[in-house]
C-alpha cells in the first residue's frame, strides 16, 4: 500500500461514527504520525512500517541505531 492510500484509508475510517473510541484514538494518532512523516519525506510514496515511524520520531532509540561490525 502507498502512503497516500494509507492516509486516505485512515481518514475514511475516522469519518465512520460507529468506530470504537479506542480505534478512533489509534487511527488519529497514526494519521497524525503519517502526515508528519509525509511532510518530512514528500518524495516518498512508500508506506512506512511501524518501526520506520518509531525511528522517525525516536532516532536515538536503541532499536534505531545501526552498528558497524
Amino acid at each position: 500500500m502507498k502512503l497516500s492510500e494509507h492516509i486516505k484509508n485512515n481518514e475514511r475510517e475516522l469519518s465512520d461514527p460507529m468506530i470504537s473510541s479506542q480505534r478512533r484514538r489509534h487511527l488519529s494518532t497514526e494519521l497524525s504520525d503519517l502526515l508528519k512523516f509525509q511532510m518530512a519525506n514528500p518524495e516518498s510514496e512508500k508506506d512506512p512500517t511501524p518501526l520506520e515511524l518509531f525511528c522517525f520520531f525516536n532516532p536515538s532509540a536503541l532499536e534505531c541505531k545501526i552498528f558497524n561490525i
